[in-house]
């Protein structure tokens, strides 16, 4: 049996002898209970003391409104609508940032400010979301339905003595509705060239005395997007000033023989014979233009939440979430570079070419299956609940004691099949025309020998357990002159695990690797709002002064323990003016997947944009990157500082505007760079992640020894069908593993200015402009790397985002709504020579028409029609000089233009 934490005993005793203290203290004086008090209570992020605000740290507010008049038609779409989430990371649309390696199952996370996906820390209604993804990284704002949100709250500032782990950059809170007096249906359908999407929402309550219950619904899909359905999209972008990326894996491809020198003979489209094959300029391809740019996403989601009270003093509480997805990801037909022997049956031999018993030849199977075949298409799915309950009872003194424990379980699979090794080479060696592969182009391959080569299975399975349990209370301790100071105390305990690994190899006989591993965390915090100057004693000039200090110390069962505090203050000038800082210290552990991978250990081969490729011209080199788990991880740490003013001047009502600045020092992030497939365009910040085969006999012998100790590791060779002769032939190894390596020190403003105009007779006009504007972004990507300025440089937050919204309501059913959403033109220096690439603006509208009361004994009665458009001048993405690859590019950034263009939704809302 394990020993009790002492420090955590001493801060539960703390919690009750301050308890018990505050109430008998204040026992004699308390007033008497009124009748049931009003159960829906408002949840306020960035604090445990109930009533108060978050003192320090800005607070971003989406209420119901806007969540309906959202362009967005799921909860992360509606999130990215706020300047300060951005999509870089954990996307569907995207593997190539921080944390995309793992996004098998293309899920989506929330990012603030571009940092990292895992420094967030996602809720719901204050309390953790079960973690999803196939290595239990981050969870996933889609399971909650958007019709059952009452609001989305969010502080971009570090919160872990508030919430503990992960909650380095800040806080999204997503809050549900309690309280749904009538039921409500919402239908969306929207089209773009060549992609749809679809919703069906619906929202049901009911009260009796002393309670009330919420559910929701949710069925959503929307279609693939192939990159063959995009111009911009491509691997050859000279035409627009950028670099050919074609690869030499082609059908036709190429013979090369190795022992003259590697000379290429590209084989002709027809009358392939030993006398035609001439050496010469290599045949190159786009194989990768036939890639989904947006995979094929179904959803189905459902929320709950309940509140009963007993009488004044006891009441429950409940709430929860299930969420199923489905989703199909076409990536680019498989190649290789095939060694083919001459007792193959379809031998062909370059007549100038010395004697030999084999050739090898780049490959395609782009012809053979076609370029969008579904049997290599990457499925699966992914489930998720979480249910939560718990009782509050209210105490003598004002004080108030809650309790809750949740349990949540996500399961996730990400299924492939691939070109099975051992058939490809038997293929290549057949003497018979029926079961031989023929990859010269001479005549059309047996369809039966075909299909019996993908039997190269993948199967990638996740499992994550989340439980929780958590005690605290909080009320007024002592009367100071400002007024009541009040405090939150409490302890929980979190316990997660993962299982996880892969299946993979031959259909009739896979290898199965399953890993399990597991932690508890125990917690203690404690917050004190103190409120320093209040309407008793405020003076000329401080009309109010709110201090807060909070501190949260948290042992974990496979990692240590680590302690985190928080202050915050705000001072009020007088009615139209208010300022606000903070500071604090954040914490991550290292992920269960971080430290040991449940991956199987595998060698990838993958193609990289070099520029040193073709003799300098640039282009892209294969290399051989490893995954796997570190065991030596620390811990990720943060300093936060931030600052800032509100403005809601008396003389001008309706006006508001606030800025708030942020300080960000980020050490030891633990970041791997398996994806990452532009790691050769910066040897100064990734030379210590990649080796290149040196070019004297000995150093090159030992690199062959390295990539050979790597085979005999076992490890998996992918994509199915790479051989071992194939990877040592390469001369390129990248270490993808996690590390602590990565450095951020980011600062900057966030602002919110807004203006609500009222007529008479012309109705309502909104102003809104919001943003954020980064004065500094410092990085370094591996402990080796000197720290560089990465502002405005491409796979970094952008200096500028913003988005100016103009609404205007009638008041007699009719709103319009426009948005211009701007992000600031960047530096691409993975291109030779660097490239500017320009700004991207886009433009979105809305117009309702509700009929509010009109038809009361129909059902047009309450029902409205809104037709919205995204993007609606259907603004390309800005060119940008980058490979293709199966995590995005090829003439696009897709971590900040999106692909679908001009998006054209009707939503129909009806209420009963």
């Amino acid at each position: 049996m394990k020993r009790h934490d002492p420090w955590l005993g001493m801060v539960l005793g703390l919690t009750g002898s301050t308890l018990c203290a505050s109430m008998v203290a204040q026992a004699a004086n308390a007033p008497a209970a009124a009748a049931v008090e009003e159960l829906e209570e408002v949840v306020v992020t960035g604090t445990n003391i109930r009533g108060a605000a978050p003192t320090g740290s800005a607070l971003i507010a989406v209420d119901r409104q806007q969540i309906e008049e959202s362009a967005g038609v799921t909860t992360s779409a509606i999130l990215l609508e706020t300047p300060q989430v951005m999509n870089f990371g954990i996307t569907e649309a995207s593997r190539s940032g921080n944390g995309g390696a793992g996004n098998i199952t293309r899920g989506v996370s929330v990012n603030i400010r571009g940092i990292s996906p895992f420094a967030t820390l996602t809720l719901v209604d204050g309390h953790r979301m079960t973690p999803n993804g196939t290595t239990g990284a981050a969870p996933d704002p889609n399971v909650i339905p958007s019709i059952a949100l009452e609001r989305i709250e969010i502080v971009a500032d570090g919160a872990s003595a508030i919430y503990g782990s992960d909650a380095i950059v800040g806080v999204a809170n997503l809050i549900l509705r309690r309280k749904v007096d009538r039921p409500q249906v919402s239908l969306h359908y929207g089209s773009a060239d060549s992609y749809t999407d679809r919703r069906l929402g619906a929202v049901w309550g009911t009260s009796w005395s002393g309670g009330n219950m919420m559910l929701a619904f949710e069925h959503g899909q929307h279609s693939n997007l192939n990159g063959m359905d995009r111009d911009f999209f491509a691997s050859d972008l000279r035409a627009r000033g950028g670099a050919d990326f074609r690869v030499t894996q082609c059908s036709p491809g190429n013979i090369v023989i190795p022992a003259n020198t590697g000379t290429v003979y590209p084989i002709p489209a027809s009358n392939v014979t030993a006398a035609t094959l001439v050496a010469g300029t290599a045949n190159r391809c786009d194989n990768i233009k036939s890639i989904d740019l947006m995979p094929e996403q179904e959803h189905n989601s459902a929320a709950f939440a309940m509140d009963h009270a007993f009488n004044d003093r006891v009441s429950v509480f409940g709430q929860g979430y299930w969420a199923r997805r489905e989703y199909s990801f076409q990536p680019q037909p498989p190649t290789a570079t095939l060694t083919v022997p001459s007792t193959n049956a379809f031998y062909v031999r370059p007549a100038t070419a010395p004697a030999g018993t084999s050739v090898q030849v780049q490959y395609s199977y782009v012809n053979a299956f076609g370029p969008t075949n579904p049997v290599f298409a990457n499925t699966g799915y992914a489930e998720t609940y979480n249910v939560l309950g718990g009782l509050s009872v209210k105490l003598p003194a004002d004080w108030r004691v809650e309790a809750n424990a949740s349990y949540g379980r996500d399961g996730e699979r990400n299924n492939s099949l691939g070109i099975l090794a051992a058939a490809q080479t038997a293929a290549l060696a057949s003497n018979n025309p029926a079961t031989a592969l023929n990859v010269f182009g001479t005549s059309t391959n047996n369809a039966t020998m075909l299909s019996g080569l993908v039997a190269n299975v993948s199967i990638a399975p996740g499992r994550s357990i989340q439980r929780t349990y958590d005690v605290k209370g909080d009320g007024p301790l002592f009367h100071l002159p400002g007024g009541d100071v009040r405090a939150a105390l409490g302890a929980g305990q979190l316990y997660v695990s993962l299982l996880g690994g892969q299946t993979t190899g031959a259909l009739t006989a896979p290898a199965t690797n399953r890993l399990f591993s597991d932690r508890t965390i125990k917690s203690a915090f404690i917050e004190f709002a103190v409120p320093v100057v209040g309407e008793a004693n405020a003076v000329r000039g401080i009309r109010r002064i709110d201090l807060s200090i909070a501190g949260r110390r948290e042992s974990y069962s496979d990692f240590g323990t680590t302690s985190h505090p928080k202050f915050g203050l705000n001072w009020k000038v007088n009615d139209s003016f208010s300022a606000h800082a903070s500071y604090g210290t954040s914490f991550r552990a290292p992920g269960l997947s971080n430290l040991r991978s449940i991956a199987t250990p595998g060698i990838f081969v993958q193609s990289y944009s070099d520029p040193l490729a073709n003799n300098g011209a640039g282009g892209v080199t294969s290399g051989a990157a490893i995954n796997g788990g570190n065991v030596n991880l620390g811990p990720e740490k943060a300093t936060t500082w931030s600052y800032g003013f509100d403005w809601t001047p008396v003389s001008l009502p309706g006006l508001a505007f606030s800025v708030n600045y942020f300080d960000l020092n980020y050490k030891d992030q633990i970041i791997g760079y398996l994806s990452n497939l532009q790691i050769l365009q910066n040897p100064v910040a990734f030379g210590s992640v990649y080796q290149r085969r040196p070019s004297d006999p000995a150093g090159s012998a030992a690199f062959t020894a390295l990539l050979q100790g790597l085979i005999n590791e076992g490890r998996t060779l992918n994509p199915g069908g790479t051989t071992a002769a194939s990877v040592l032939a390469l001369n390129l190894f990248v270490d993808g593993r996690p590390l602590n390596q990565a450095v951020t020190k980011a600062r900057g403003f966030d602002f919110d200015a807004r203006y609500r105009l009222q007529t008479a007779r012309a109705g309502t006009y909104n102003f809104t402009l919001v943003g954020t504007y980064f004065t500094s972004f410092l990085s370094g990507a591996t402990a080796t790397a000197p720290l560089l300025d990465e502002l405005n440089r491409i796979n970094f937050p952008l200096q500028f985002v913003s988005r100016f919204t103009t609404g205007w309501d009638s008041g007699n059913g009719w709103r319009a709504r426009a948005s211009i959403n701007y992000s600031n033109g960047y530096l691409n220096d993975l291109a030779t020579p660097n490239q500017r690439v320009a700004a991207y603006t886009t433009v979105d509208t809305r117009l309702t028409y509700d009929l509010k009361d009109r038809f009361a004994a129909s059902l047009l009665h309450d029902l409205s029609f809104s037709l919205e458009v995204t993007n609606l001048l259907d603004k390309d993405p800005p060119f940008v000089n980058i490979a293709p690859s199966n995590n995005g590019g090829g003439g696009f950034d897709p971590n900040v233009a999106n692909p679908i263009g001009r998006l054209v939704g009707l939503t129909i809302n009806k209420r009963f």
